[in-house]
């Protein structure tokens, strides 16, 4: 996935970008600008950057479990970390749109 555009879609710069995924200063989240169209519904999307190289993108389009579950999808890394309490956050953010 080309990082110049993901940071961009997110609100982010750059600088902010790589800044919040290696910058060693903890983990963020960020809301996509915009929502996908997914057949009737409005899909949220979420960036994770875990300050530490790792990097994922959540969305709630879960073929398996539908509006039960969300998908993630790693960004140019093999792992990413994350906290319990920042799952549940996101968990519950993408749960109040779909």
């Amino acid at each position: 996935m080309n990082e110049t555009k993901i940071y961009k879609e997110y609100g982010l710069t750059k600088a902010e970008y790589l800044d919040y995924r290696e910058g060693m200063g903890g983990a963020s989240y960020h809301l996509h600008a915009t929502f996908f169209n997914v057949g009737d519904n409005q899909e949220p999307s979420i960036l994770y950057l875990d300050g530490d190289g790792g990097g994922a993108i959540l969305t709630g389009d879960s073929e398996i479990f539908e509006t039960e579950g969300f998908s993630i999808k790693l960004l140019d890394c093999e792992w990413c970390d994350i906290s319990f309490t920042l799952m549940k956050d996101i968990a519950d953010t993408i749960q109040s749109y779909v």
